[in-house]
């Protein structure tokens, strides 16, 4: 069956529309697809500069250390408290050695009393006993590092001195300082 000239014209004309709109159609669909990739080259980009200025601060290469070391409640105190508290540290350290003998025999009673609760037959006597020695033990390490640091801060200014001291008092969770305290209000 033969069509007319015009039908042909007409079916062509519509093909040659739906050809083009096809064609821009998947000209569109390549753009938006470029401008994502742009988008991801850009953040791969920001992502691997970032990591390489942290990575270079990390290694001390310039600026002040990286943001992950030392967000601390100590970054946040003004400088005279941070040093105070770096003494503190500092000073913890140095009684270390004169204490380790007393943490040994912590962690031997400390290893006695988990026997003691997982026998068949645990001694409710001999527990309570091993713990009383634990906390004897614990104050006694709490007290000689409080002993060892009030010596060390004799010749600081007084309201120094007892600015430290409140504030190694508070970290000891008050054994060795409640200890001084009383003794302080017995005189």
């Amino acid at each position: 069956m033969r069509q007319s000239p015009r039908f042909l014209m007409l079916q062509r004309i519509r093909f040659l529309t739906l050809f083009f709109l096809a064609r821009r159609e998947r000209y569109m669909k390549n753009k938006i697809l470029l401008i994502i990739l742009v988008f991801s080259v850009a953040l791969n980009i920001a992502a691997g500069v970032s990591l390489c200025y942290h990575w270079l601060r990390a290694k001390r290469v310039f600026g002040p250390p990286p943001f992950w070391e030392g967000i601390s409640k100590c970054e946040k105190l003004p400088p005279h408290e941070r040093d105070e508290r770096e003494w503190i540290h500092n000073l913890r350290q140095e009684a270390l050695p004169g204490v380790m003998a007393l943490r040994d025999s912590l962690e031997l009673q400390r290893e006695k009393l988990i026997r003691l609760l997982q026998s068949p037959e645990p001694d409710s006597v001999e527990i309570e006993q091993t713990y009383n020695r634990m906390t004897e033990l614990r104050t006694a390490i709490e007290r000689k590092i409080f002993e060892a640091i009030k010596r060390k801060t004799r010749d600081l200014p007084p309201e120094a001195r007892a600015r430290i001291l409140n504030n190694l008092g508070r970290r000891l969770g008050g054994r060795a300082w409640g200890h001084k305290m009383k003794e302080r209000r017995e005189r």
